[in-house]
């Protein structure tokens, strides 16, 4: 086994990977029969690329053909996610905005259950949509904290939310992400996974195979 087979393999596995991934996320579709073809492909860069085979080329053509199949699923999933994540909102914060978070880091800093607090017109800690719902005498605090605020201090508040946003659209996105790897196996999908890797070790091990013979 030499580094041509594993350049020949790797080759054929990143253009197997991006063939699963172009169909599932464009053609909306899996098709299993690809699995096998991409292990042909694989078994047969690597069998081009050492021009001498063995069992050295046949472990290379396995396990370049599962992350190329894993790596096309795994790529197609995180194309689907980023058109989920496109539809999410832009983060924007106004004045009000920035008020209301001030006050509720003065509710979590207070050290009482949000439960505890009278708010107004009917809201809770969870529901309050301005300032006017959260408790008058909080609502007032809040007021004078905000007219006290440079306009330095008020963009470092929007940043730190912007930046806690940020953070939430990534943990989310990467956990639909794993999930929906996770997910898109299917009994098919082993089988014809199997049959490969089967294949590409196969190709891969074909001279010494038709040596022997």
């Amino acid at each position: 086994m030499n580094i041509g087979g594993i350049i020949g393999g790797t080759i054929a596995a990143m253009i197997g990977a991006a063939a699963w991934a172009a169909i599932a996320y464009f053609g909306k579709v899996e098709i299993g029969y690809l699995a096998w073809g991409i292990g042909l492909l694989v078994g047969l860069g690597v069998s081009a690329g050492s021009r001498t085979g063995g069992i050295g080329a046949a472990a290379v053509a396995i396990v370049l053909t599962i992350l190329s199949l894993l790596g096309g699923k795994y790529a197609a999933v995180t194309l689907a996610v980023h058109d989920i994540d496109a539809m999410l909102p832009a983060f924007e914060m106004d004045d009000e905005g920035v008020k209301m978070r001030l006050a509720n880091l003065s509710v979590m800093d207070s050290g009482k259950e949000p439960s505890e607090l009278e708010f107004r017109n009917g809201a809770d800690y969870e529901s309050a949509e301005s300032l006017d719902d959260y408790p008058a005498k909080l609502a007032r605090q809040i007021h004078r904290e905000y007219d006290s605020m440079s306009e330095d201090e008020i963009e470092a508040v929007k940043q730190e939310a912007e930046s806690e946003y940020n953070e939430f659209v990534a943990a989310f996105e990467s956990a639909i992400t794993q999930q929906g790897f996770m997910d898109s196996f299917s009994g098919f999908d082993i089988i014809f996974f199997l049959l490969g890797v089967f294949t590409a070790g196969k190709v891969a091990l074909s001279d010494v195979i038709d040596e022997g013979q």
